[in-house]
């Protein structure tokens, strides 16, 4: 009997677990080489003025603040590898704790946000 019940406890633990979106941290250059995927989005997640003011190639912008911010990039980003990124890091870490639990094949954030983007040097498109 406890046996049974260890093993519906650990299966499912591995449910709930595998139901989660894998999340991630990544500095420029692996947000820069996960982002050539065919399978990925890069989601802007600041508000519409400041993806104005120069973002990366390819994304789209779905600010944070919205009140559809999360059914937004779900829609958007649905059985697709999600990249989200911001200025500086922050808003893109509340996010991952938002879209966590959501049906995603893997979500990340630009450690550092755009802010690093440019300090690595690399493109901002205007």
């Amino acid at each position: 009997m406890k046996l049974n019940l260890i093993s519906g406890i650990i299966l499912f633990i591995t449910v709930v677990a595998s139901c989660s979106a894998q999340t991630q941290r990544l500095n420029p250059d692996e947000f820069e080489k996960k982002s050539a995927n065919e399978q990925t989005i890069i989601v802007d997640i600041r508000t519409p003025q400041e993806f104005a003011a120069g973002h990366l190639k390819n994304a789209i912008n779905i600010n944070f603040y919205s009140p559809d911010f999360v059914s937004s990039i779900e829609k958007a980003g649905k059985n697709k590898n999600v990249l989200i990124y911001c200025a500086s890091g922050n808003r893109s870490g509340q996010a991952l704790q938002k879209l966590k639990n959501n049906s995603f094949n893997s979500l990340a954030d630009l450690q550092g946000g755009i802010s690093a983007w440019n300090a690595a040097g690399k493109q901002i498109l205007r």
